[in-house]
């Protein structure tokens, strides 16, 4: 069964029959159960009717506690037509009263495990519901949700699925979805009540059961009890009639004379009563027997309690051996005291909830010491250090504590050993690698130190890294690396760093993409950059639009709900209604579509003759304004009737917004102007001062002022009148969207720079926002002022609170970042960015020089061998002389294109740069030019000079390597490559080198020319080619993922990592130990010589784009698009 493109293939079955419900499976209806066709016929008729036209087809199951509505659901799930009608099967989860937030996402996480094979790290439910919904999006199954007892449990459960039914039980009938098809489980009639009373008894007359039935009040959870009372004294010797009357005179002397079932207080008496009969059987068997079934009060409610879990325990209470415990099992089965016990392949126990409230009120104080008891039978198989027991040291297969470890610390009064044991490292790696970030949050989230809510921020905050990854313990290098540079972390993490076993990276400075404080959530779903977003009024979804031709919904909180196509080219603009019930989308393919809320659509507005920009609706929802390159603002109604066209700008309108009363609107153009108009079409005033596309237009809610942005890098306030009020500057590119706050006291605005800015109305700047990895294109704020959203061209949205203080992270490049080099004394490196600025940064983190000059994107960095001087290539075909404080010292200007590549040579006397304009240039190192090189005849990609400064190697696109002498004169033309060559290296001895090409090989070449080996392996290009310092050994790097190591005569010796995606940077430690490699995947790794295999890694939050190490091979740099890394190797 295809389930699109998100999970795969994927087979959904029932599973191996069982009596109790572990998630996913069908719990198999109990050997005694009394046909209840007047209910289950209704219900399988509702699931099989195809009149609900809602996308989310949903069924409820709704009655009191013990009324038979999971045993109802779970005989339904195995009827033959309903089989039949759901070939993909159906999957079951059982959810609880207290199952909420990371507990029931990790309940969601469980199902998708079962469908896909694979756990993904979501720890928001929304979110996973939107996953597993994604998955089932063409599964014909039914998903069956027993046990609901809030709304905000069944939300994630109704994303996707598109082709699923649901099938929800619940005591609360209000959690259902209004208009939802009911059946409703109450009271059995009263001939089901005698044949369960009478279940595996001899026949007797009617009037034996009447007491019983009076008092049972047709009640299935009350009725089994009794019938297994009754049948303890018939096994004793009392006939049907004495036996009916002794358990009826022990029920009446307790409970209510005559059950109504629809009284809660009558009911709990019920139980009461009908359990202390039982009970009082089984006393008089054993009396520990009573002690051993009061302590499963321990238990939380729909637990699935393993046999080895009991052993455990009434081991450790009790001293029952493995066969007590079976025995004892089936005891309480037999009186129904439990919901089921099975002797599978993994024995386990349930209680029924109803029994199970039963049994925590009876335990009273006494819950606290069955708890402790619990902790205490498992404490004694760990270790204990300085009376701290190991939890970590848990085995892995250990099948039920892990999930409740921090349950029962906490309800056993141990709180300080929960913090200790739930904050320790051990654990939290532990937890991470069994059951993902969802179960640790669940964890955090019982503890009350300041600490655990530390983690817990650090936690959320990067959910989507905390994946596994091989090996092992790359998990703890990338939890080690998320932690570094919180300051109320800092003695943490440098206990945590001695407590895990290397080898592994570490942190040395604070990382670049250390998430804002502010920031609450990441959205990932567009695979092509965000161009604009849009909140709901009432705050809870939010819609973007992307390069990739959609508009996609989101639950506040960050889940996906719906992802709309229709529009053929990038939507440039999307905008909610202010009723909320609908919203419009605008595309650079002409047309304006209209969605319902949930999606639908409504119709497309064509009329415009060229891409639609911008789109605005009016405050009542009854008409829309769109503005389009073709110049021109358009009315419409909001069913689509064109109104008016509006006519005036000279360019392209890129923006429009319409007044809170309706009473006017403004357009703002490609080329600064900014016009307004009443809602009539008259024109109004025109607006300017801005010297660049303006690309957004935001009107305050009073109506008396708004707020242009503009590509000239500014923000300006007007009047409504059109008088200029304000300029606001500080973006250090385009600002690309504002967007004012709910009561007119700041706004916000977006920049290319990679931030976001909240400013205060007056102009004042109030805060900055960073995170994203790639220029921000838009911001909004919700209908309440507290959060707002960005979009981005890294492809993600991101949700902020408002209010939130900047972080003292190594972020002073305002945009991407795309080039270093590491001194080489190891002292200090310098990056440069898209944005032309060059960063000189000492070792431990501090900026020490900035190097303004260049005006395009600084493509490469080289630094001379005694660290004095370093030069700069960029897109605005100059190289850049500086001294290390930043100064410059020559422009070097003969290049008519970007450069591509350079190199100083070893004495520092001279350098070489590589260009597109297909030329490789020779000069001193005082800038003055020594020679042109101009035999290629396509793109320069690579130089590298011989380690004595005699001669040097290019690479082009024109397929070939040449060899020049220092001076120029040409040595060899290296041919062979069948596609462009990308990368060139010479060996640290300098008699042979190698060559990367597009055509999938690398090749050895001797210091003349001579070819040596073509190495073949690599299924795609090859990006790089590094040597080692022995010159005995080569690495090479693809787009295919993969690092392979090849002798220096070609002989290949391993393929050493394997990243999911293209190898961004490789390199080789100067001792020869270790080989770093980076990739898209935003994977570092680190690989021993030694023992020839990938011994580390961790993941980063941008993508990597070059690495070096620094001197003593025991720290490695790494430059992300977001800032420089530095990491220790911890051994």
């Amino acid at each position: 069964m295809q389930a699109g493109n998100v999970g795969g293939d994927i087979t959904l079955n029932i599973g191996a029959p069982t009596s109790l419900t572990s998630t996913g499976v069908v719990p198999t209806p109990p050997n005694r159960v009394v046909p209840r066709p007047e209910l289950s016929d209704r219900l399988v008729d509702k699931l099989l009717s195809d009149e609900d036209d809602d996308v989310v087809a949903l069924v409820g199951v709704a009655g009191a506690g013990g009324f038979g509505k999971t045993t109802l659901a779970a005989a339904v799930c195995r009827q033959e037509r309903v089989l039949r009608q759901f070939p993909d099967g159906v999957l079951w989860v059982t959810l609880g009263e207290q199952v909420q937030e990371a507990d029931l996402a990790g309940k969601i996480n469980d199902l998708t495990v079962r469908v896909s094979g694979h756990r993904p790290l979501l720890t928001d439910p929304e979110q996973a519901g939107q996953h597993l919904g994604a998955i089932l999006d063409n599964a014909e199954c039914l998903l069956v949700v027993d046990d609901v007892w809030r709304a905000s449990q069944l939300a994630p459960f109704l994303h996707g699925g598109r082709s699923c039914r649901r099938l929800v039980t619940t005591r609360m009938r209000d959690v259902l979805p209004t208009g939802t098809a009911q059946v409703a489980v109450d009271a059995m009639t009263p001939q089901q009540a005698r044949t369960v009373l009478s279940e595996g008894l001899p026949a007797s007359s009617d009037k034996a059961w009447e007491p019983l039935l009076a008092r049972t009040g047709g009640w299935p959870v009350l009725m089994t009890l009794a019938n297994r009372a009754v049948r303890k004294y018939l096994q004793r010797g009392l006939p049907v009639p004495e036996a009916t009357k002794r358990v009826g005179d022990r029920l009446a002397a307790k409970g209510p004379t005559a059950l109504d079932i629809t009284n809660a207080n009558q009911r709990s008496l019920a139980v009461a009563a009908t359990v202390e009969v039982s009970l009082s059987l089984l006393a008089e068997e054993n009396h520990h027997l009573l002690e051993r079934f009061l302590e499963l009060a321990v238990f939380p409610e729909d637990a699935v309690i393993p046999q080895r879990t009991l052993e455990v325990f009434w081991g450790h209470t009790a001293g029952l051996d493995d066969d007590d415990v079976e025995q004892l099992c089936m005891q309480l089965d037999d009186l129904s005291l439990v919901q089921g016990y099975s002797l599978n392949a993994t024995p386990r126990l349930q209680l029924h909830d109803v029994i199970g409230d039963y049994l925590r009120h009876r335990a009273g104080l006494r819950l606290t010491y069955y708890h402790r008891s619990l902790l205490d039978a498992h404490r004694a198989e760990l270790t204990r250090t300085n009376g701290t027991t190991a939890w970590w040291e848990l085995p892995r297969s250990e099948p039920y504590l892990w999930r409740t470890l921090s349950h029962h610390l906490h309800h056993a009064d141990r709180n300080e050993e929960l913090d200790t044991t739930v904050c320790n490292i051990r654990w939290l790696l532990a937890v991470l690698h069994r059951d993902g970030p969802a179960a640790v949050e669940n964890d955090l989230a019982h503890v009350n130190a300041p600490l655990g809510a530390a983690l817990r921020r650090v936690i959320t905050q990067n959910a989507h890294l905390l994946a596994p990854v091989e090996p092992d313990n790359a998990l703890a290098a990338t939890l080690l690396s998320r932690l570094h540079g919180y300051s109320d972390l800092t003695d943490y993490v440098a206990a945590a760093i001695t407590a895990v076993p290397g080898p592994y990276l570490s942190s040395v400075w604070p990382l670049p993409d250390t998430p804002h404080p502010a920031l609450q959530r990441v959205l990932t779903g567009h695979p092509e950059p965000v161009i604009t977003t849009a909140i709901s009024p009432d705050g809870t979804w939010l819609a973007t639009g992307s390069e990739d031709g959609t508009v996609r919904l989101w639950s506040a909180e960050g889940a996906s709900i719906a992802t709309l196509h229709g529009h053929s080219h990038s939507v440039m603009a999307v905008v909610i209604s202010p009723d909320g019930t609908w919203l419009a989308s605008a595309s650079s393919d002409r047309t304006i579509r209209l969605w319902e809320g949930d999606g639908t659509p409504i119709g497309a507005l064509t009329g415009h003759t060229r891409g639609v920009m911008a789109v605005a609706i009016s405050p009542d929802s009854t008409w829309l304004a769109t503005g389009s390159e073709d110049r021109t603002v358009r009315l419409w109604s909001a069913e689509g009737a064109p109104i008016a066209t509006l006519h005036g700008h000279s360019h392209a309108v890129t923006a429009v917004s319409i007044s809170p009363d309706g009473t006017w609107l403004a357009a703002g153009s490609h080329y600064g102007a900014v016009r307004t108009w009443s809602s009539d079409g008259s024109h109004l005033a025109t607006l300017t001062g801005h010297t660049g596309r303006v690309t957004a237009v935001s009107i305050s809610p009073d109506g008396t002022w708004l707020a242009t942005s503009s590509y000239d890098g500014s923000v300006r306030r007007w009047s409504s009148d059109g008088s200029h009020l304000a300029t606001l500057t500080g973006h250090t590119d385009w600002v690309t969207a504002v967007s004012i706050s709910p009561d007119g006291t700041w706004l916000a605005t977006s920049s290319y720079d990679g931030s976001v800015r909240r400013w205060s109305s007056d102009g004042t700047h109030l805060a900055t926002l960073t995170g994203h990895t790639g220029k921000v294109t838009a911001v909004s704020i919700s209908f309440d002022g507290t959060w707002l959203v960005t979009g981005s061209e890294d492809c993600t949205v991101r949700r902020w609170t408002v209010g939130g203080t900047e972080t003292a992270t190594l972020t002073s490049h305002t945009s991407t970042i795309t080039t270093m080099a590491i001194s080489p004394d190891g002292n200090w490196l310098a990056t440069g960015s898209d944005e032309g600025t060059v960063y000189r940064w000492a070792n431990n983190g501090s900026l020490v020089a900035t190097l303004t000059g260049h005006t395009g994107k600084v493509t490469a960095v080289s630094i001379s061998l005694d660290g004095t001087w370093l030069v700069t290539g960029s897109e605005d075909c100059t190289v850049r002389r500086w001294t290390v404080g930043g100064t410059e010292t020559a422009t070097l200007t003969s290049h008519t294109s970007t450069i591509t590549t350079m190199a100083i040579s070893p004495d520092g006397n001279w350098l070489a740069t590589g260009s597109e304009d297909r030329t490789v240039r020779l000069w001193s190192s005082d800038g003055a030019p020594i020679a042109a090189l101009t035999d290629h005849t396509d793109a320069v990609t690579a130089v590298a000079i011989s380690p004595d400064g005699t001669w040097l190697a290019t690479a082009s696109r024109d397929r070939t390597v040449r060899l020049w002498e220092s001076d120029g004169t040409p040595i060899a033309i290296l041919t062979g490559h069948f596609n462009g060559v990308t990368s060139v290296a010479i060996s640290p001895d300098g008699t042979w080198l190698a060559s990367g090409s597009n055509d999938r090989s690398a090749r050895l070449w001797h210091r003349e020319g001579n070819h040596i080996a073509t190495l073949t392996g690599h299924t795609k290009r090859v990006t790089t080619v590094k040597i080692s310092p022995d010159s005995r050994w080569l690495a090479t790097g693809s787009d295919d993922g993969t690092v392979r190591r090849w002798a220096s005569d070609g002989t290949p010796i391993s393929t050493v990592a394997d990243h999911s995606s293209r190898v961004t940077a490789l390199e080789i430690s100067p001792d020869d130990s270790w080989l770093a490699s980076t990739g898209h995947d935003r994977i570092v790794r680190l690989w021993s010589q030694k023992k020839d295999m990938c011994v580390s890694a961790l993941r980063v939050d941008a993508d990597p784009v070059g690495a070096g190490w620094l001197p003593g091979s025991s720290e490695c740099a790494v430059a992300g698009t977001a800032g420089p890394y530095v990491f220790r190797i911890i051994t």
